[in-house]
């Protein structure tokens, strides 16, 4: 009797050495959901690091744009910052050290390759998958743009994107013109945001572009129910703060909640792995800060402020009263679509918070509709997992 080999799926997204909650937990959602379909499957291990921006705009450029006074002013702001944080960085290093681990945890329990790829590597593994698929995350923000996220290296195999993240409202002409020249040979694109599906829809006209939802979404809500776990720092009541933009407005706001509700505030400080100025207000440090630390931070939080989109699915997937906000207010393509875009595909728009000196303290009383989102969920989950499913299918 012969066996017949399993179709093997390999997914490129932000995993390897991503020191990021969404990115380590999408990644390992993407990968369950594919073998549930009866496929192998594992995370591709591409490291980045060298990875560059491609169109970094010149000198000259920048002060055509901006004017020299305001590009002088603006680089001696940063270098002060710089060294700011690289000295403060020196306090927290062992608690980042330590962040980290739990992190390389997390990740080596995902299914992934056995080889770390680079730029010059990653075609070797071309004839090791029957089925690429590229994300979730924001593998199509030009910030990250690199040939591997856009599988450039794939040929003679299927290539997918499944909800691919631009991350932002719009995209110069120049970066339209390279996720053109690279989607052009896609056998299907799914991306996250219905501003993202916009975008490739007027630079594709001649190909599907369809939305699916994000893999934490993706997969039932019960698995990330109990993956949660509670430890002693979880159980005196609390709001979750998990903030990455530096607006101390956010932290002022999460204080006087914290006031209102009578609850304390757990939080992670330095999210992003640099030390924040904006991190210095009246808060409980969260003590077991892994991925898995996180979805239980938040599956036992009574309240949740944030203004992450995976803060936000979060929030959604263990029913949580919570709060979204603009993670910087001076930036007007700062990524706020895809917080945005989630919540009135659930139809709880409401929860989303433009102007922190114009919102109402209703807002912290009112309960969210959880059986209306629920059905909103399931239709998108099932409409997604027809997608995905289908693409693959075909493939066999």
């Amino acid at each position: 009797m012969v066996m017949e080999m399993l179709m093997r799926v390999g997914i490129v997204s932000i995993y390897y050495n991503a020191f990021n909650y969404g990115a380590q937990l999408q990644a390992r959602a993407l990968v369950q959901v594919v073998k549930e379909y009866g496929y192998e499957c594992e995370q591709i291990c591409y490291d980045a690091t060298d990875e560059k921006y491609p169109f970094e705009k010149s000198i000259k450029e920048k002060i055509k744009e901006q004017g020299l006074i305001y590009l002088m002013v603006s680089k001696f702001r940063y270098v002060v910052h710089g060294i700011n944080v690289k000295q403060n960085n020196k306090k927290i290093s062992n608690k980042i050290s330590a962040r980290k681990n739990k992190f390389h945890k997390y990740e080596n329990k995902t299914a992934h390759s056995q080889r770390i790829y680079n730029k010059e590597t990653i075609s070797d593994c071309n004839d090791l998958y029957d089925v690429f698929i590229t994300g979730s995350d924001q593998v199509f923000n030009p910030y990250y743009y690199n040939n591997a996220f856009l599988l450039g290296f794939v040929t003679g195999k299927t290539k997918l994107s499944y909800a691919a993240s631009i991350g932002l409202s719009y995209l110069s002409q120049n970066e339209k013109e390279l996720l053109q020249t690279s989607l052009r040979t896609f056998d299907g694109i799914a991306v996250r945001e219905d501003s993202g599906q916009t975008i490739l829809k007027e630079i594709l006209p001649q190909k599907e572009i369809k939305t699916t939802i994000d893999p934490t979404l993706l997969i039932d809500s019960t698995y990330w129910i109990n993956e949660a776990h509670k430890t002693r720092e979880l159980e005196e009541p609390y709001i979750f703060c998990y903030f990455l933009g530096k607006e101390k407005k956010l932290r002022k706001f999460a204080e006087i909640v914290s006031k209102q509700l009578n609850l304390r505030i757990l939080t992670i400080k330095d999210a992003l792995g640099n030390y924040q100025s904006a991190d210095e207000y009246h808060a409980t440090e969260l003590e077991d800060d892994g991925p898995d630390g996180f979805n239980s931070a938040i599956a036992n939080a009574c309240f949740v402020l944030t203004d992450s989109f995976h803060g936000t699915a979060f929030s959604i997937i263990h029913e949580k009263r919570f709060l979204s906000f603009r993670r910087n207010f001076h930036e007007e393509n700062s990524g706020d679509s895809r917080i945005i875009d989630l919540l009135k595909n659930l139809g709880i728009e409401d929860r989303w918070v433009q102007n922190i000196e114009q919102s109402s303290t209703d807002l912290l009383i009112n309960e969210i509709d959880y059986c209306d989102v629920k059905r909103r969920l399931e239709y998108l989950r099932m409409d997604s997992n027809g997608y995905l499913s289908k693409k693959l299918m075909d493939n066999k």
